[in-house]
């Protein structure tokens, strides 16, 4: 009897991401992912900021 062993992985891909020439990532951003990650079903977000020359970026999560 063969026994079957399952694996399950705890990696979490980004659904949505939106990416923006702005000063810097501010709550309207963090609102509007909220609102694209409620209606698409998806649970994780990226905003990813372009404007200076370090990246900006933040993770959401709903």
């Amino acid at each position: 009897m063969r026994k079957s062993t399952k694996t399950h992985s705890s990696l979490s891909l980004v659904s949505v991401v939106d990416t923006k020439t702005i000063e810097q990532i501010t709550d309207h951003e963090i609102g509007k992912m909220l609102n694209y990650l409620r209606i698409t079903g998806f649970r994780v977000g990226l905003l990813l900021n372009f404007k200076h020359a370090k990246l900006e970026f933040k993770r959401i999560v709903r």
